[in-house]
Parts: C-alpha cells; structure tokens; sequence
C-alpha cells in the first residue's frame, strides 16, 4: 500500500493512478497527516460496490450502524 499527500497528489496524479491501474496497487490519500481518501483499482472499487449491495440487501449495514450507534 502507497500513501501520498494531498499537495504531493497533484505532482503525482498520473503516477498514482497507473499504480492502481498497472501495477494494482492501493494509494492512500493524507491531508495534514489524516487518510481522508483512497486510490484503489478500478476492480477493487467493483468488489466494494458489490459487497455493500449484498450487505444492504441482507440488512447487514443497518444493524451495523445501530450497533455503532449504541457504542
């Protein structure tokens, strides 16, 4: 897993996007130290996607929250 700036991104967009693309890597995205965004191969984000459909059809994200909730 690669982790980059947000002032580095900028430099490196093209760089860090063919490393997920190519190379199917993961880049996390910091902003004054704190991960605030990711860079992920486009496969990967699919997978996401479909997990979560299947969680939310399942009932699965909304007693996830309740139980985050109640913490």
């Amino acid at each position: 897993m690669h982790e980059v700036s947000t002032t580095d991104l900028r430099c490196r967009i093209g760089e860090t996007v063919s490393r997920a693309e190519f190379g199917r890597e993961r880049t996390i995205i910091r902003r004054r130290g704190k991960p605030v965004a990711a860079i992920v191969p486009f496969e990967d984000f699919e997978t996401l996607e479909a997990l979560e459909e299947q969680l939310i059809d399942e009932g699965l994200v909304d007693e996830a929250k309740e139980r985050r909730a109640a913490r």
